[in-house]
């Protein structure tokens, strides 16, 4: 198998463009600032912006994983950028998912 750097299905395409759509959003979440001692769902109505960053942090990557696992699996792409997006879809959902339990739980 060959490995080249950029995608050459339409699955590898959208994997790679979710990859990206999904580091800005991890960056603007990180970046913007939380407004502390709120618990449960009052954090979400006194972070609005955060909640909705992080949501579609959360579902940005789970497409990821599944359109990167698709193309690597089914389609047999070889690009490099594709197996980032796997990696990146499964970092960023954790972080969301490890934030949501968080906001949640505790």
């Amino acid at each position: 198998m060959k490995l080249v750097l950029l995608p050459t299905t339409n699955s590898g395409k959208w994997a790679v463009f979710l990859m990206v759509i999904e580091v800005v959003l991890f960056t603007v979440w990180s970046i913007y600032p939380w407004k502390e001692g709120y618990a449960g769902i009052d954090i979400i109505t006194a972070n609005p912006f955060q909640s909705i960053v992080a949501v579609l942090m959360f579902a940005c990557g789970i497409l990821a994983i599944i359109t990167s696992f698709f193309s690597i699996v089914r389609k047999k792409e070889p690009a490099i950028l594709v197996f980032a997006a796997l990696l990146t879809g499964i970092y960023c959902t954790l972080a969301a998912g490890s934030s949501m339990v968080k906001i949640f739980a505790g």
